[in-house]
C-alpha cells in the first residue's frame, strides 16, 4: 500500500511539475507576441448591463471575420475569476491565423477558440492558470483578434451577460 501511495504521489507531483513549467513558458511567450493596433484599426464598440467596452481589433483573417459577422449578440458566461465566453452565431476559419495562435494572453484580449468556435474577453486568471496571473486557454489555444481599451468593469457583471457587438462608426 505504501508503494502504492508513493507511486501515485509521485505521478502527481510530476504532473503539477510539467504543468507549472508549461504554463510559465507560455507566458514567457508573451514576452515575443507582436500583435498592435493602431489608430486605423476597427473598433467594435461591446455592451453589456450598463457598461460599454471598446475593442481594437488586431490586423489577422480571423479579427477580420469577427468584423464581417457585427452586429452580433452573445450570451456569455463567466468563467473562473478573469474571463467570459461564448459561442459565436458563424463559425470563424482560423487555419490562416496559426502564427498567432498560443495559450496565455494579456489581460484585455479577446481570444478565439478555435475548436469550440467561442470568443473568449480576457482580463484576468482563468482556472486553467494554476500558478500563473496570465488568462489562458486549453492545450488547443486561441488566436487573439484584438484587444480591450478598458476592461476593469467586466468585473462588476453578472454570472450570465448578454453581450451586443457592433461595429463604431
Amino acid at each position: 500500500m505504501k508503494k502504492l501511495f508513493l507511486l501515485v504521489f509521485s505521478v502527481l507531483f510530476i504532473g503539477l511539475v510539467v504543468k507549472i513549467a508549461d504554463e510559465r513558458l507560455e507566458v514567457n511567450r508573451l514576452k515575443n507576441v507582436s500583435l498592435v493596433t493602431d489608430a486605423s484599426s476597427p473598433i467594435i464598440l461591446i455592451s453589456a448591463e450598463d457598461a460599454v467596452f471598446e475593442l481594437q481589433l488586431y490586423n489577422n483573417n480571423s479579427a477580420k471575420q469577427l468584423l464581417k459577422q457585427m452586429p452580433q449578440t452573445v450570451v456569455m458566461t463567466r468563467w473562473g475569476e478573469g474571463s467570459y465566453g461564448g459561442s459565436l452565431v458563424e463559425k470563424i476559419d482560423t487555419a490562416s491565423d496559426k502564427e498567432y495562435q498560443r495559450r496565455a494572453f494579456f489581460k484585455g484580449e479577446v481570444v478565439l477558440h478555435q475548436r469550440e468556435n467561442t470568443l473568449f474577453l480576457m482580463f484576468g486568471p482563468t482556472p486553467v492558470g494554476v500558478t500563473v496571473d496570465a488568462p489562458m486557454l486549453l492545450a488547443s489555444g486561441g488566436v487573439p483578434v484584438g484587444r480591450l481599451k478598458e476592461y476593469s468593469e467586466l468585473e462588476q457583471l453578472s454570472g450570465v451577460v448578454e453581450f451586443s457587438f457592433r461595429i463604431k462608426k
